[in-house]
C-alpha cells in the first residue's frame, strides 16, 4: 500500500507540507477517513518528531483556528464524531481541549453536553444511544499506545523532589511516634494530601510531571489512603476484636518498610481480615443488589392508553419533596422541575453549564417519583417528576437502572473497603446506660453473653419481634475437593430486642447506629429445641441463658469510615428502627448524604428516588399508593424488606425470600398487581406468546385454494 493510502490526506506531513481542516466542510465520512489515516500515521510515527508538528484548523464562519498537535488532533477528531453524526456543523465550541489532564469526567460533560442534551427531544434513543456507543468506542485507540506514554514509577522522581522541595522532603520523612493512636492516621492522611498537591506541581520543582502527576490528575490508579502507606505512614492497625494492634506501624513501604517483628505481625493479620472482609462484603453486596433490584423491577415512565411514552404529560401532584440544596448535592439535582413555594411556578434547575447554584443554600420543592401521583396510580412517572433524563432514559427499565448503578457501585466500594482497613473499628453505643447493659450482657470478644452475675429470676424475658429477625448472606464457599456446587452461609440478625421485667416494664436494647446483631447458632437450636417462639414472637427466660452459657449474639466489624458508611447506605432503606421512622423529606436527604459520604455524587438524585417512591404506601392499606392528587397525603414508609412482603405482584413477593410463609400468609391472596415477571410464571411461555401473535394474525385463513397454476411461484 501507498503512504497515501495508508495515511490519506496525512501522508502530506511527510514532506513537511501543512494540512489545514475548514471545520465546516467536515462531514461523518470524511471525519471517519481522517481518524483511520491519522491513527496509522501515528502508529507508524509515534517516536518521531512528526507528532509535535501542529495542523491547523479553522472555523472560517467564525474566523478563528486553532493548531493541535497530532495526539491533541486525534482525540478530537473522535469527540467531534459526536456532534458530525447527529448533522450537527463544527463550532468553536466544539474543541475538545482539558488543560489539567483528560479524565472521564471531561469526557462524560462533553458527551451531555453536545450529544444527550441537543439531541434526546427529537432524535430516536435507540439511534442516540448507537451514536454514543460507536463514537466513543474510538477512543480506544489510546490503548495502543498505553505503554508507550505510560509513566513508569520509579523511586528517582520521588529522590529528586525531596532534594528539590524541602517540604516534600520533610513530609516524607516526618515522625508521627508521639502522637496520640486516633490522631496519628488523620495527621498523616493531611500531609499526604499535601504530598499530592505537590507532586501536581512537580513541572515548578523538577522541571517535568512527576511519574505519578497524571494518576492523581486523573484520579484513577492511585488510591490516596494507599499511596499514604506507600509514602508517609503505615500507621496505627486494627486488631479485628474491637480494638488496635499495640504496636503502632511508624514507617512507610518506601522509608524503611516493615522492619520490626512486631509489625510484621500486624500487617499479617490485616491481610488475614481482609480476606475475611472481602468474601463478607461481596455476599452483603451481591444479596442488596438482588432484592433492590427486585423491588423496582415494575417502575416505568408513564405511558398513555396506547402503551406509548408521553413526554408531554404532567401528573401536577400536589405533593413535593423539600430538599436543600447545597455545593455538594446540588450536581446530583441537574434537570430537575421544582417550585420555591408549593403552590408557585415551576423552574428548571439546569445542567452542566446552566446549572443554577445560585439555588445553593435555599430549600426548594421538588417534583419527585417519591410523589408522583401518575405512578402511584400504576401509570408510570411523568416527565415533570422525573426531570429531563425522562427523554433519554423512556426506552429501558428506569427502576432496574436506578437499583443497578446504586448497588453496582456500592458494590464496588465494598470490594475495594478491604484496602482501607483503618482502626477506626469503635464498641457498640447501646440505647440504654452501658452500666444498665452491662448487668445485663457481658462481651467476650465479638459474642454477647447474659450476665451470670444477674438475679433477676425466670420472670425477666427477652423479646424478639420475629418480623425484625433478617438473613444476611455472611459468606459463599465451595466444598473441600473444589469440584461442588457453591453455596451460602446465612445468618439471621437483628437490630434491637426487648427486655421484659416481671412487672411488665418494657427495656428497649438497640445500638444508637442500629448495628446488627447476629443471632448466634447455639442461641438459634435453644429456641427450637425448647419452642420459645410463635408467630410473631419470641420469649427467651433470661435464666435459661445464664445456665446454658451460650453466645446469644455476635457484633459485625466495620473496617473504616468508608464501611461504615456502606452499611449505613443500606440501612436507610432496609433497617426498621430507622426506615420507618422517616418522613420523605428526610429519608431522601440522609440517603443522598450518605451517597456523597460514599464517593457516590456522581449518581442522579432520581435514582435514589425511585428506590424510595417503592418503599412508599398508603396509611390504611399496605398494597396501595398513597393518593398525591390531593394535598397533605398521609403515608408510610417500608423497609425494603416489608416492601418486598407486601408487593402488590404476588409474583415479585414469591420471588423474595420464605416462599413456605409467603403461600399461607392471607394478605398474599389480595395480591392482584400484574408485573413483568408473570409471563415467567408460564409452564411455556413461549407458547404463550406464540398463541398471542397468532390471535392476531387470524384475520386471514391459514391455507387458501390455488386457483391458477401460476400463483404457486407466489
Amino acid at each position: 500500500m501507498t503512504r497515501t493510502d495508508l495515511y490519506g490526506v496525512w501522508s502530506c506531513l511527510l514532506q513537511n507540507q501543512p494540512v489545514e481542516i475548514v471545520a465546516e466542510n467536515l462531514d461523518n465520512a470524511k471525519l471517519n477517513d481522517y481518524r483511520i489515516g491519522l491513527q496509522n500515521l501515528i502508529t507508524d510515527n509515534v517516536e518521531q518528531p512528526l507528532m509535535q508538528t501542529k495542523v491547523t484548523v479553522t472555523f472560517r464562519d467564525y474566523k478563528k483556528s486553532v493548531r493541535l498537535t497530532l495526539p491533541d488532533l486525534m482525540v478530537n477528531l473522535c469527540m467531534w464524531g459526536f456532534v458530525l453524526e447527529a448533522g450537527h456543523t463544527l463550532k468553536p465550541w466544539h474543541l475538545f481541549f482539558c488543560k489539567k489532564g483528560i479524565d472521564k469526567k471531561a469526557i462524560a460533560n462533553y458527551i451531555n453536553k453536545y450529544a444527550i442534551i441537543p439531541n434526546r427531544e427529537t432524535m430516536d434513543p435507540k439511534r442516540l444511544n448507537e451514536m454514543i456507543y460507536t463514537n466513543h468506542k474510538t477512543l480506544k485507540f489510546a490503548e495502543k499506545f498505553a505503554l508507550f506514554y505510560n509513566n513508569s514509577i520509579n523511586h528517582e522522581d520521588f529522590i529528586l523532589m525531596a532534594n528539590a522541595c524541602p517540604e516534600f522532603d520533610e513530609l516524607m520523612h516526618k515522625d508521627y511516634s508521639n502522637l496520640p493512636a486516633d490522631q496519628m492516621n488523620a495527621e498523616a492522611m493531611k500531609d499526604c494530601n499535601r504530598i499530592i498537591e505537590l507532586i501536581l506541581e512537580s513541572k515548578k520543582w523538577i522541571g517535568r510531571d512527576h511519574c505519578l502527576a497524571d494518576a492523581f490528575r486523573a484520579k484513577v490508579g492511585v488510591k490516596p489512603k494507599q499511596f499514604r502507606e506507600m509514602i508517609s505512614n503505615i500507621g496505627i492497625k486494627p486488631n479485628g476484636e474491637g480494638g488496635i494492634f499495640p504496636h503502632s506501624i511508624d514507617a512507610s513501604y518506601m522509608r524503611g518498610g516493615l522492619n520490626r517483628f512486631e509489625w510484621m505481625v500486624a500487617e499479617a493479620g490485616i491481610g488475614r481480615q481482609a480476606q475475611i472482609l472481602s468474601k463478607q462484603n461481596t455476599a452483603d453486596s451481591g444479596a442488596f443488589a438482588r432484592v433492590l433490584g427486585l423491588n423496582q423491577i415494575d417502575t416505568s415512565l408513564y405511558t398513555d392508553e396506547f402503551g406509548n411514552v408521553d413526554p408531554d404529560y404532567d401528573c401536577h401532584t400536589k405533593n413535593f419533596v423539600e430538599v436543600t440544596l447545597t455545593e455538594e448535592n446540588i450536581e446530583m439535582y441537574q434537570d430537575r422541575f421544582f417550585r420555591l413555594h408549593p403552590d408557585g411556578m415551576e423552574y428548571n434547575t439546569g445542567c452542566l453549564n446552566t446549572l443554577r447554584h445560585d439555588l445553593v443554600g435555599q430549600t426548594i420543592y421538588l417534583r419527585s417519583p417519591i410523589t408522583c401521583a401518575s405512578a402511584a396510580r400504576g401509570q408510570g412517572i411523568c416527565r415533570k417528576c422525573y426531570g429531563n433524563l425522562f427523554m433519554g432514559n423512556r426506552i429501558v427499565n428506569i427502576g432496574k437502572i436506578a437499583a443497578e448503578l446504586i448497588s453496582q457501585t456500592l458494590t464496588q466500594l465494598m470490594l475495594s473497603a478491604k484496602h482501607l482497613l483503618e482502626a477506626k473499628i469503635s464498641k457498640i453505643e447501646w440505647s440504654i446506660p452501658q452500666e444498665q447493659f452491662d448487668q445485663f450482657f457481658t462481651f467476650d470478644d465479638e459474642d454477647i453473653y447474659v450476665n451470670s452475675e444477674f438475679l433477676g429470676g425466670k420472670k425477666w424475658l427477652i423479646h424478639i419481634d420475629r418480623d425484625s429477625v433478617d438473613t444476611e448472606t455472611v459468606v459463599s464457599m465451595s466444598d473441600s475437593d473444589g469440584d461442588g456446587d457453591d453455596f451460602d452461609i446465612l445468618r439471621d440478625y437483628i437490630t434491637q430486642f426487648e427486655i421484659i421485667t416481671p412487672e411488665g416494664e418494657v427495656i428497649e436494647i438497640h445500638g444508637t447506629n442500629n448495628e446488627c446483631l447476629y443471632l448466634q447458632d447455639e442461641f438459634c437450636k435453644l429456641i427450637n429445641s425448647k419452642q420459645y417462639e410463635d408467630e410473631t414472637d419470641i420469649f427467651i427466660p433470661i435464666t435459661d441463658l445464664q445456665q446454658s452459657r451460650i453466645p446469644v449474639f455476635g457484633v459485625g466489624i466495620y473496617n473504616d469510615d468508608l464501611g461504615k458508611n456502606l452499611k449505613e447506605v443500606m440501612s436507610i432503606i432496609n433497617l426498621k428502627t430507622k426506615t420507618c421512622n422517616y418522613t420523605r423529606h428526610e429519608i431522601l436527604r440522609d440517603f443522598i448524604n450518605k451517597l456523597i459520604d460514599c464517593g457516590m455524587g456522581g449518581i442522579r438524585s432520581v435514582h435514589a428516588e425511585i428506590i424510595i417512591m417503592n418503599q412508599i404506601r398508603a396509611v390504611d392499606d399496605v398494597l396501595l399508593k398513597p393518593d398525591w392528587d390531593y394535598p397533605d397525603q398521609e403515608y408510610r414508609i417500608l423497609t425494603l424488606r416489608q416492601a418486598l412482603e407486601t408487593n402488590p405482584s404476588i409474583q415479585v413477593t414469591m420471588q423474595y425470600e420464605n416462599l413456605a410463609r409467603t403461600l399461607y400468609k392471607p394478605i398474599s391472596f389480595r395480591k392482584t398487581a400484574p408485573s413483568k415477571l408473570d409471563m415467567f410464571a408460564h409452564v411455556q411461555p413461549q407458547v404463550y406468546m406464540a398463541e398471542k401473535v397468532e390471535s392476531e394474525v387470524q384475520t386471514k385463513p391459514l391455507f387458501e385454494i390455488i386457483e391458477k397454476p401460476e400463483d404457486l411461484n407466489n
